[in-house]
């Protein structure tokens, strides 16, 4: 099992287990939320008082718990979105010819005056290649560079990536998921390298890489990585995970968690009356208007002109 296939599994884990988190207090919230009206007398009185220490605190948590969760579920389908309608768009921008062969495998050319070699499409990821590309490399290193891209298609790694950047978007609390990305798709070209190596040799690879980097494209997939030259050179990379950013992840998660527990302690078999609640902040509203008045003649006030 290749160390990619294994590193996989990590992230996909705490992102599993964050996103359980996020539901779990989405559907927690939920059932503890009333949005039934109260009568207007009920609503003139709560107006009356500041956040009770019991319905204000359980009402505070339960919509901190929905809000989260919610933010997280936004957040994960915006990211989904974006990272789909983005491809779409890349590959509408290129112009496409008639799908071939290319030393044995299909391939997809695309016009273009820069070598471009990458594997696209989520869940039946195909390869793109360029007709520059075709001519810029010998036959050797075109073998090297679409044993490569087969590796990623073999592994749909484009789907992958897909799963790991929406879980680094809307677990935001959780900032180890995007290290743990970054470290994944560093390990993803490194495991393709090595498919393109048990059919080349590192020398030819190197070269194919070579021939990408000096295309001095902004839109080349392949490239020179720092991670991927110490490989071919058979020096091991080194990545290191802070332990902080690890750790305050994990204490934003068991929080997450809290706040749901907490909602169900606090409201029992009950549940909290939303717009009891917002009656109940009114007054807290009210009390801070004059401040939000005086912010606002503040950052309105012209400065004086010198004399």
């Amino acid at each position: 099992m290749s160390a990619a296939k294994r590193f996989y599994r990590l992230p996909l884990s705490l992102g599993a287990l964050g996103a359980m988190a996020a539901a779990a207090a989405v559907v927690l919230a939920f059932t503890r939320l009333s949005f039934e009206v109260p009568p207007v007398a009920s609503l003139a009185g709560a107006c009356r008082e500041l956040l009770l220490p019991n319905q204000g605190l359980a009402g505070a948590i339960t919509l901190a718990a929905a809000a989260v969760g919610m933010l997280v579920l936004i957040r994960a389908v915006r990211s989904l979105v974006r990272q789909v309608a983005g491809q779409r768009r890349f590959l509408r921008g290129l112009s496409l010819l008639a799908p071939t062969s290319v030393a044995g495998l299909a391939v997809i050319r695309v016009r273009s005056d820069v070598p471009l070699a990458f594997c696209a499409g989520f869940f039946g990821p195909r390869i793109y290649l360029s007709t520059a590309a075709q001519q810029m490399l010998s036959a050797e290193e075109m073998e090297a560079v679409l044993e490569h891209e087969r590796h990623h298609q073999l592994r749909r790694d484009p789907l992958r990536l897909l799963i790991a950047r929406a879980l680094e978007d809307a677990l935001f609390f959780m900032p180890v998921l995007r290290r743990l990305g970054e470290r994944y798709r560093a390990l993803a070209e490194i495991a393709a390298d090595e498919a393109a190596v048990r059919r080349t040799d590192r020398g030819t690879l190197a070269g194919a890489l070579l021939s990408f980097g000096e295309s001095r494209s902004s839109a080349f997939v392949m490239g020179i990585d720092p991670n991927r030259v110490d490989h071919l050179l058979g020096r091991g990379s080194r990545w290191e995970l802070p332990v902080s950013v690890l750790v305050g992840s994990l204490l934003a998660l068991g929080a997450l968690i809290g706040i749901g527990l907490a909602s169900v302690a606090l409201t029992g078999a009950g549940s909290v009356n939303l717009v009891m609640v917002a009656a109940r902040s009114c007054m807290l509203l009210m009390a801070a208007m004059p401040l939000f008045v005086l912010l606002a003649a503040l950052s309105h006030r012209r400065p004086s002109l010198p004399a």
